[in-house]
């Protein structure tokens, strides 16, 4: 029995997540991409409540939306509860972490910061790297949404919490910034350690700060 809509706010799933989660539990299923989006969804007239899920979505939605619903929104991060905050995928490599998944919480004022609701796990195979990490997360948030979203519209109360909270340090955009800044000091292991890490594939990503110059890294991981 369906007892309640849904809203989801992301950037990223594609337009037809909502399509076919709506064709997957009868309720009606409505993406937004942005907060002025959510506030017009949440303002229209519904013959059932609605309940809020955050995916892959860069904003934070603020403490008086949040206080204004009548029940917790949810939130779907890509990366286990060992690494809340920005790109878990990165921060988890250079941990040396041996396994990785997605978590959905309650969302709170702070960001990864809710109580958890659901927990999928996976592990890292050798030599991943962080693109091919952050596709399996993908994947993995996909998954989760396919579980998560008939539990939602389908259950009248709060979805269970899980004896599990949120253990690693809350990472910003700041402490991705400064792994990327390379040292004189940094020894060559240690670069291909950031490098498999933190790289993205991009132009000028990793730099050196020396004699009041900056040296902008050009070329991948050394060969040989």
């Amino acid at each position: 029995m369906i007892v309640r809509d849904l809203v989801v706010i992301s950037q990223q799933l594609p337009a037809a997540a909502a399509t076919q989660a709506a064709a997957a539990t009868g309720a009606e299923v409505e993406m937004v991409a942005d907060l002025a989006g959510l506030v017009a969804a949440l303002g229209r007239p519904r013959q059932r409540p609605v309940r809020v899920l955050s995916v892959l979505n860069r904003f934070i939605l603020p403490a008086g939306l949040l206080r204004s619903l009548n029940e917790p929104a949810y939130n779907i991060h890509p990366g286990p509860p060992e690494f809340p905050g920005v790109a878990p995928e990165a921060f988890a490599l250079y941990a040396g972490a041996t396994s990785f998944g997605v978590t959905a919480h309650q969302m709170t004022a702070r960001v990864d910061d809710g109580p958890i609701v659901a927990l999928l796990r996976f592990p890292i195979p050798p030599d991943t790297t962080r693109l091919a990490l952050a596709a399996a997360a993908g994947r993995a948030v996909w998954q989760m949404f396919g579980q998560i979203v008939p539990r939602l519209v389908r259950q009248p109360t709060p979805l269970g919490i899980l004896d599990q909270g949120w253990t690693g340090r809350r990472t910003t955009s700041a402490d991705y910034v400064s792994a990327c800044a390379l040292t004189p000091a940094a020894t060559a292991a240690e670069i291909d350690r950031r490098l498999r890490a933190f790289g993205d594939g991009s132009a000028g990503q990793f730099h050196i700060d020396m004699h009041g110059r900056r040296f902008v890294l050009a070329a991948g991981p050394r060969e040989g």
